[in-house]
């Protein structure tokens, strides 16, 4: 059994990159995915059943997130059919040291530093 990630009924999966340039993998259906799709859309409804229901999660050059979108992205070459972007900023919070009380803080003992076992098994041609 696996966890497929739903918006109501339909199945949505994340990847961090460019929204025009999806990852050929986040173009793929999993297992999941396609069994939850079957029940998300009647058969009416076609043309839903083919998009790629995605997060887009973009970075700056220092890796941080810039952007997400939710989009419906093409089955066939990853083409972008709808899109939404979410707007969101990054919130700087300060924490003040002060509000910490001496009985919160907890003096852990150093940890024991071994060098890793290297186990060695005995093959057949070891006789």
């Amino acid at each position: 059994m696996g966890f497929v990630f739903s918006i109501g009924s339909v199945p949505v999966r994340f990847y961090r990159g460019n929204l025009l340039k999806p990852p050929f993998r986040t173009l793929a259906f999993s297992a999941q995915e396609l069994k939850q799709m079957s029940l998300a859309f009647p058969a009416a409804e076609e043309h839903y059943k083919d998009l790629r229901w995605r997060f887009a999660i973009e970075t700056d050059f220092l890796g941080e997130p810039s952007s997400v979108i939710f989009a419906a992205l093409s089955g066939d070459n990853g083409s972008v059919v709808y899109h939404w972007k979410l707007p969101f900023e990054i919130a700087v919070v300060n924490i003040d040291a002060a509000f910490i009380r001496s009985d919160d803080v907890v003096e852990l003992p150093a940890p024991t530093v071994n060098a890793p076992m290297i186990k060695k098994f005995n093959t057949s041609n070891d006789a």
